[in-house]
This record gives C-alpha cells, sequence and structure tokens, in this order.
C-alpha cells in the first residue's frame, strides 16, 4: 500500500477561507479513508463528493458541511489525501510560479 499526505482543512464563510488544522502521513487504505471520515465528518450528513468513491480510494478528496457553531467557527472541513509525487509536483509547480513572479518583478532573467 501507497503512503499518503492526510491534511485537513477548515473552510469558513462560503468556502472562500481555508486552514490546515491537521497533516500527517499514513498508509493509504480503506480503514485509513474510514477513520478520517469518522474523525472529521461524524456527524453530518451534508457531504461535496462521493463518500464511497473516497472510502475506495477513486476519489482522494471529501467537502463536509459543520453545524452550528458561532460567526468564527469553521463552516466545513476538506479531506485531502496526497501521494508523495502528487504533493511534491504541487510544491514544484507553485515555487516555479512563484520565483517566475519575483523574476519579473525585478525585471530579472529566468536562469
Amino acid at each position: 500500500m501507497e503512503k499518503v499526505l492526510v491534511e485537513i482543512f477548515f473552510t469558513y464563510g462560503k468556502r472562500d477561507g481555508r486552514e490546515l488544522v491537521e497533516s500527517y502521513v499514513e498508509t493509504d487504505s480503506r480503514e485509513t479513508r474510514e477513520q478520517v471520515l469518522e474523525e472529521w465528518a461524524s456527524n453530518s450528513l451534508n457531504t461535496d463528493g462521493d463518500v464511497e468513491a473516497f472510502k475506495d480510494g477513486i476519489d482522494d478528496w471529501l467537502y463536509v458541511d459543520r453545524d452550528g457553531g458561532d460567526w468564527d467557527d469553521p463552516t466545513g472541513v476538506v479531506i485531502e489525501l496526497t501521494s508523495y509525487s502528487r504533493k511534491r509536483d504541487v510544491i514544484e509547480s507553485r515555487y516555479k510560479r512563484d520565483l517566475a513572479k519575483l523574476d519579473r518583478q525585478f525585471k530579472v532573467e529566468a536562469e
């Protein structure tokens, strides 16, 4: 079984704000995915995504609505599972994009 990075984000408002609240590496399995759902989505019936496809490893993300709370409490939870290679690609892509932007701002020619 492949290891995955499990990331849990709180969302706010109309999903326009995201805050990373937990991140850890785990072996990907149906049991792992069910445990994550139990911990973060056990008391919510509203999800954006296919719960069974998430459990089966077909989908690697799920949005869960959160009920109640004050105005500054999270309104949802995003669960994302990412492989090492995929996460590395995302980080490298973001780095290259940010570096290109900095180069343009300083009018530096790329090496």
